[in-house]
């Protein structure tokens, strides 16, 4: 074996050494890698699938404001046109009913 050959051999030996002592971290940094870019993947889902839950919730909010409102609107529509009264209003006239019916009652059975 001539002096280049020696070197090139030498240099063959060297490369073998370096590749079979890193072939684990060289495993180990693929093998997170692929950890990395599947976390990667379920975060980015995780962000879609939160930012539609928001559109949806903020869309279901809205809704339900507007439904809110047009109920106020119709219960105070409902009580200036005098088709439903003040809650002590109907209490006072329910309070009636229920005398007269007793008075009706008391009549029937006394006379």
């Amino acid at each position: 074996m001539g002096p280049g050959q020696q070197g090139e051999h030498r240099e063959k030996i060297l490369e073998t050494a370096v590749r079979a002592a890193t072939s684990s971290f060289r495993v180990d940094v693929a093998a997170t890698t692929s950890t990395l870019t599947v976390m990667k993947d379920t975060l980015v889902g995780v962000k879609t699938k939160l930012n539609s839950d928001t559109q949806l919730s903020e869309q279901t909010s809205g809704r339900l404001l507007a439904e809110e409102k047009t109920a106020l609107d119709g219960i105070q529509s409902a009580v200036s046109l005098g088709h439903l009264g003040s809650s002590g209003e109907e209490d006072e006239e329910a309070s009636k009913k229920e005398q007269l019916i007793k008075l009706v009652t008391v009549h029937l059975y006394s006379g």
